[in-house]
């Protein structure tokens, strides 16, 4: 899920939601201002801050894949 708002419940039910339909990575992207500042120039969150939230999340959405 990409884009979710923080701290709702809606994004954990649209999850379930989705999971009902075929697999769903564990890991939820949220809405954040890394993400749109880091399209500004063109690097990732991870360049921008490799410490922030939105870079946590990029790293544990790829381990998901990864290992998957």
């Amino acid at each position: 899920m990409n884009a979710a708002t923080p701290r709702t419940t809606i994004a954990l039910q649209a999850v379930q939601a989705l999971a009902q339909h075929g697999l769903v990575a564990s890991v939820i992207l949220h809405r954040r201002i890394d993400f749109a500042g880091s399209m500004v120039d063109g690097r990732t969150v991870g360049e921008i801050n490799p410490q922030s939230r939105s870079a946590q999340e990029i790293t544990e959405l790829w381990k998901d894949i990864y290992t998957q």
